[in-house]
């Protein structure tokens, strides 16, 4: 049996990480957390450091390399779920490839998408406060992360704590995946693994 997909999508300093491992903590069984930041770790300094301009230098058009590591990320999500552990898929989807890879590559999985908001305030407040963000990335990534996604549930961490979420979107994968779904139907004859 097939572990469950949760890709948690929203700008930078949103709050997905701080939800996922609240669904770690607060789900059945097994949850793994990954996502870009997790990938970027795995690279090592010296490859960090060549990559990042390419990857993430516009937050909003990332080139070749970060295309790459995007369907590596969903094809090692899709091998945990397949193995038959839970998956959550912290991720910031800015381009409309990715949405289309995701959807391909979770098909056939119980995979759900959440948007994760928050106000842009917070957004800046957030990434001061951490050190480690690029000023103004959550801000540029705005208006892009959520355009075209159809969710099966959405969050609004500028309102509830990660664990409120996390117990929302618990009660959502009780109810089945859907998001995932009418956006293949939305994409349909323009889905394929290649693009």
């Amino acid at each position: 049996m097939s572990g469950t997909v949760v890709v948690l999508n929203g700008t930078s300093s949103a709050g997905k990480s701080s939800i996922g491992r609240a669904l770690q903590a607060r789900g059945e069984g097994i949850w793994l957390l990954a996502g870009l930041d997790a990938y970027l770790e795995l690279l090592g300094k010296p490859q960090l450091n060549e990559l990042w301009a390419r990857i993430l230098g516009d937050p909003v058009r990332p080139g070749p390399a970060g295309d790459e590591l995007i369907r590596a990320m969903y094809a090692a999500a899709a091998a945990i779920a397949r193995s038959g552990k839970n998956v959550v898929l912290d991720h910031v989807m800015v381009t409309a490839r990715w949405r289309q890879w995701a959807v391909t590559g979770f098909r056939d999985l119980p995979a759900w998408f959440v948007g994760v908001h928050c106000l842009v305030r917070l957004l800046d407040a957030r990434e001061r406060e951490r050190g480690d963000r690029t000023l103004g990335q959550a801000r540029r990534q705005f208006n892009v992360v959520h355009a075209d996604c159809v969710y099966d549930h959405e969050v609004n961490t500028a309102a509830q704590s990660p664990e409120a979420a996390a117990d929302e979107i618990l009660q959502c994968i009780a109810g089945g995946p859907r998001g995932f779904t009418a956006m293949a139907g939305a994409m349909s004859g323009s889905l394929t693994d290649e693009e």
